[in-house]
């Protein structure tokens, strides 16, 4: 024949047998791992079906075809095709009833009284299919599950406001999409949307609120569904076997990362079946994960779910702490040595270590932080909270004041001295950390003035150079941000773990001096409160939360200006800094004789939270104002603006709120205890309206009625509050 001309071209009986044996293992395969089970798996088990019909089909011309007699041929399509019809009608999938009206037409062609036999013995299969699609489109339907979705974002990432003092807030250079999780391709992966998101989601300021919660509802709602389609298939109601389901669960997540592939609770949700799946199945005849073997293999599973997560979301902290807490939780290294030179934590070590000269950030370096103290001692934990304080940056809010000429201090209010304790924190295993230290007397203390520039793209250290001892450094690249979270975890590990609450006490104020937010951080000012005052340090104890109070009272008048969800949230951040702050004057008053502190506490604790703008003066409601308070006088002004313009803010309050005012301050100072149902109000879905508050018989029965009658005010505006959002 001629080769310039393909069409020409022929094969031997031997090739097309070939050829066939080929096509026909490709769609085994495909069918064999996961095809026959994905959404709209009905179009490839149609295609394999034409194709197996095609067998005895010869094109004479462009239009015509002829029917060939190869016996041989035809009883192997034959037999192919029931198998594949057999295999077929037990499925439920879209157009399975015609698919059956198929298989009888076929049957009955080939022997009615076969057929018969073979109709009548397939029929309940068919029957339990077809019941099993009805009732999987009451769970969910594919325009529920949006498939074939463009995998986007989180619908937040869209609607929060830019944070203009850290544009690249988020950024992150990691291995790249598709990269290896251990070691990673090069690229540059800029997620700056989640950063945002956590700046809006504390304050709750949204470019569009409307716009927001309709499309987060709207995610959630798609999200929730292919959840239940997870779920539903997990319940096995085609009754399949250990493998077969394996392959089924399996298949059903791999569409919903597909779907949702930025959202990590998806990835997680995948990695946690894999971890526990019973079937455990890489094959049919694999359904066996009792022994260790097929625990093992659930480990790798889970493992590879969780990697692949970290290729396509290089930030996620979580997705790479919960592949730490495989391997350390199952014991399982990435091949345990024998000697145990490689074991468990140090694989979990590893993880975070690649994660944080990945994508560092405050989370990351205290959980590696936890797991070196765990599993490498006191020293190379300090290590890594110096390598953190290196390699991250510090927020723009966070700077600090002057570099040459350190932080304006106050004598009279500057918590602590400096002595060597402090070259404990900021000394490493790699020797003296963030750069040169000079010393400096302010108000006859000795200061420390860290004079490091923490700025933008400098080069970073790699955390492994710290755990091996050695000064490697790595390329610049951008790293997350210090947050509070950092000092007080390493703070609670000196405090808790190495007995050492001195040190404690220096890291908390290092943590003050270098970063500015920190005083105004209602958390982080608490845990170093009660450090101060296990460790009875009235003085710095009065001095912390004077200046933390200072700096709150400060945030709420410029939130006076710009009033919103984020300022009464932010009020509300700040209820425990006064409740302790008025706990500690109660206490010290006791010993004094000094009441007058308490009072101006209070006072002040009383604008702070409340102020005129929450709190009905006239009607005594103390948290909303009454829609009944109707203008008065000339200017039509309420009531309540009429008496605090006469008798002030605080004189109307106590006179009208006096007693409210004294019960509370009574339950704060622990007097009468702070009831748990009081402190469940801040949460409206943790209570029912009209609960009975319990008399503890503190007091006589007209206390405890008044108290009833304080909490049913409280809990009726709180839901009144709810209802009108």
């Amino acid at each position: 024949p001629d080769s310039t001309n393909p069409a020409a071209l022929k094969l031997t009986s031997t090739g097309e047998e070939l050829v066939r044996d080929l096509i026909i293992g490709a769609y085994e395969s495909a069918l064999k791992n996961g095809a026959a089970f994905v959404i709209d798996n009905s179009k490839i088990w149609k295609q394999y079906l034409n194709y197996v019909k095609s067998w005895n089909l010869i094109p004479t011309s462009a239009t015509e075809v002829a029917i060939t007699i190869d016996h041989t041929l035809h009883s192997k399509q034959k037999q192919l095709l029931r198998s594949i019809y057999q295999r077929i009608i037990a499925l439920p999938m879209l157009g399975l009833d015609s698919l059956w009206q198929a298989y009888e037409v076929f049957e009955k062609a080939q022997s009615e009284q076969l057929a018969s036999a073979l109709i009548q013995e397939n029929m309940p299969k068919y029957q339990h299919a077809r019941s099993v699609y009805l009732e999987r489109n009451r769970v969910y339907n594919i325009i529920e599950l949006k498939v074939g979705r463009l995998a986007t974002p989180p619908a937040d990432f869209e609607f929060v406001k830019k944070d203009k003092g850290n544009e690249d807030i988020g950024g992150v250079t990691g291995a790249g999409i598709g990269g290896n999780v251990t070691g990673g391709v090069p690229g540059s992966v800029t997620l700056s949307g989640s950063a945002k998101a956590s700046a809006a989601s504390e304050t709750g300021d949204y470019v569009n609120p409307e716009e927001f919660k309709a499309k987060m509802k709207e995610e959630s709602i798609v999200l929730e569904k292919w959840r239940r389609r997870c779920s539903y298939e997990r319940s096995n109601p085609e009754r399949l076997t250990a493998g077969d389901l394996t392959l089924r669960v399996r298949q059903c997540y791999k569409d919903a990362v597909c779907t949702f592939m930025r959202h990590i609770e998806v990835w997680h949700q995948w990695s946690t079946w894999e971890l526990l799946n019973t079937g455990c199945g890489v094959s049919i005849a694999s359904n066996n994960s009792s022994g260790p073997n097929g625990k093992r293999r659930n480990v790798q599973y889970a493992i590879a779910a969780l990697e692949l997560a970290q290729n396509h979301l290089p930030d996620s902290t979580l997705s790479a702490y919960a592949h730490a807490q495989i391997l350390e939780g199952q014991g399982v290294g990435n091949d345990i040595i024998r000697n145990g030179t490689n074991t468990a934590g140090d694989a979990a070590i590893g993880v975070m270590q690649n994660f944080c000269n990945r994508a560092g950030n405050s989370l990351g370096y205290l959980l590696l932080q936890q797991l070196v103290r765990k599993y490498k001692g006191i020293h190379k934990a300090r290590g890594v909270f110096a390598m953190a304080r290196r390699n991250l940056h510090i927020r723009n809010d966070d700077m600090p004041y002057d570099d040459s000429s350190g932080p304006v201090l106050d004598s009279n209010n500057e918590i602590g001295g400096r002595s060597t304790l402090d070259d404990q924190i900021e000394a490493s295993e790699v020797g003296q950390v963030a750069g040169l230290q000079s010393s400096s007397i302010v108000g006859g203390r000795m200061l420390v003035v860290n004079r490091s520039t923490h700025s933008f793209g400098k080069k970073s250290t790699q955390v492994s150079a710290i755990l091996n001892g050695s000064h490697q450094k790595a390329a610049t690249r951008a790293a997350g941000y210090i947050t509070w979270h950092l000092y007080s975890a390493h703070a609670t590990i000196e405090h808790r773990l190495n007995g050492s609450p001195k040190i404690a006490a220096r890291i908390y104020e290092l943590g003050l001096r270098k970063h500015r937010s920190f005083l105004s951080t209602p958390q982080y000012v608490l845990q170093y409160a009660s450090l101060l005052l296990e460790l009875q340090d009235e003085e710095n104890l009065r001095a912390l939360l004077t200046r933390a109070i200072a700096a709150c009272e400060e945030g709420n008048r410029s939130d006076r200006d710009n009033a919103g969800t984020g300022a009464t949230k932010a009020r509300e951040a700040q209820r425990p800094l006064w409740d302790m702050m008025l706990k500690f004057e109660s206490s010290a008053s006791i010993r004094s004789g000094d009441f007058s502190a308490v009072l101006s506490i209070e006072a002040r604790r009383r604008k702070a939270l409340y102020g005129p703008s929450h709190e009905d003066v006239a009607g005594g409601n103390a948290v909303g104002m009454d829609e009944s308070d109707v203008g008065i006088g000339m200017q039509k002004s309420s009531l309540s603006d009429t008496l605090i313009r006469t008798d002030g803010y605080d004189t109307s309050s106590r006179i009208v709120n006096g007693l409210n005012r004294l019960v509370d301050c009574l339950e704060v100072t622990g007097t009468l205890g702070q009831d748990e149902a009081n402190v469940a109000l801040t949460s409206i879905a943790s209570m029912s309206p009209g609960a009975i508050w319990k008399d503890d018989r503190a007091g006589g029965a007209s206390d405890a009625s008044f108290r009833r009658r304080k909490q049913f005010q409280k809990e009726s505006s709180l839901f009144a509050g709810g209802a009108s959002d």
